[in-house]
């Protein structure tokens, strides 16, 4: 599985410009975006689109939130969640995630520790992506630098209906 954060260095124009040279590279290559490119991104190519965060309530009276339901409606597929520069409490992960499930949408939750992962599990995302945030821009493969840790992510993950990245 390959997932490109486009974070938000380019939106709009630019932003469908770099999907379409992807997409002419690979189609199955998933793209996460910001919410309000979603719905251009997912109309004018075949990628995945993936909201690169979507956020919890309870009532759908509210002001400001991206809601799962949302980013679906647009043509998201999936979302990040809890990625080490969006972290969420536990407790609204695990309702985020309850309500991406009910829409039908791919969750791919991030964990910093092998100790977060260990959490995270009992959540049920349909992926767990272990990213140490000290190497995130490095450069440095996190599979070379901490190769016991992502041994033991992975033997974490076995037999459980999560994918490991």
């Amino acid at each position: 599985m390959i997932i490109i954060n486009t974070k938000s260095y380019k939106t709009s124009d630019e932003l469908l410009n770099l999907a379409k040279i992807i997409e002419s590279y690979d189609i199955h290559i998933t793209l996460a975006v910001p919410a309000t490119d979603i719905h251009s991104i997912s109309e004018k190519t075949v990628l995945n689109v993936y909201a690169q965060h979507v956020d919890f309530s309870e009532s759908k009276v509210s002001t400001g939130l991206v809601l799962a339901e949302m980013v679906k409606s647009h043509g998201a597929t999936g979302t990040i969640l809890n990625h080490s520069e969006h972290k969420l409490p536990l407790n609204v992960l695990g309702r985020t995630i309850e309500q991406c499930k009910k829409v039908h949408l791919v969750t791919v939750v991030c964990a910093s520790s092998i100790n977060e992962v260990k959490k995270l599990v009992n959540l049920k995302p349909s992926v767990i992506a272990f990213e140490d945030p000290s190497l995130i821009s490095t450069g440095k493969s996190i599979t070379k630098k901490k190769k016991k840790e992502v041994k033991n992510f992975v033997s974490l993950l076995k037999n459980k209906p999560i994918i490991p990245i």
